[in-house]
């Protein structure tokens, strides 16, 4: 009776040792990455957008806006590698920025103005306009000075 206790023991001990096994097997065949960016690839333009932060600037020419754009796809996630027009009034001054997308989809572009108004700005991306457009105003810098 000892020897079949010892042997169930031994037999459960396997089972346990197999089902681990498996479970390892298992979990190290799911992607766990969690890197936001597809790399370069399909981007979903309704997903995509483009946003200026401020909205509101002087018109002195040395006060920037900066217009940040996000190329995303279908799923939500940045499309990196891609290069980003922006669609300017000539009177917008395009300051030094990244027109290429890094690995989460984002592109950003300073620009300035020395007159005053406001401007639609919207891009492009992989010879497609983006639906979004967004409006940056100037103000006339006497109106900045009090500020």
């Amino acid at each position: 009776m000892d020897n079949l206790k010892k042997l169930f023991f031994i037999l459960i001990i396997v089972i346990i040792l197999i089902g681990l096994l498996v479970t390892i097997v298992i979990l190290r065949g799911i992607n766990t990455t969690s890197s936001r960016a597809s790399g370069p690839g399909q981007i979903s333009l309704d997903n995509s957008y483009i946003f200026a932060s401020p909205l509101s600037a002087c018109a002195d020419g040395l006060s920037r806006v900066r217009l940040t754009v996000f190329l995303l796809n279908t799923q939500g996630f940045g499309v990196s590698a891609q290069k980003v027009q922006l669609n300017l009034a000539t009177d917008l001054t395009l300051e030094k920025g990244q027109d290429v997308t890094d690995s989460f989809g984002k592109s950003y572009f300073d620009i300035s103005s020395t007159k005053a108004g406001d401007f639609p700005i919207s891009a492009d991306a992989d010879g497609k306009k983006l639906p979004q457009q967004i409006n940056v105003t100037f103000q006339p810098s006497s109106s900045c000075a009090s500020r």
